[in-house]
């Protein structure tokens, strides 16, 4: 059985930052990952994949200039 999942990017739509566009990529994006097993491959380690890095914690502020 093969599934097929489209989604054209609408760039300039969401390069406007509206909550509400982000959310219906995010969900998209789910859907496809979900449909495609839903699972990190086995022996995939995400941290050694960034270099050993830390994902940025949510809680630090961003300045802006």
């Amino acid at each position: 059985m093969i599934n097929i999942f489209v989604n054209f990017l609408k760039v300039p739509k969401l390069s406007k930052a509206r909550p509400l566009d982000n959310l219906e990529m995010a969900q998209w994006f789910k859907a496809f990952f979900d449909n495609q097993g839903g699972e990190l491959p086995e022996g995939y380690d995400p941290i050694a994949a960034r270099g050993g890095n830390n994902v940025v914690k949510l809680d630090n502020k961003i300045k802006r200039q």
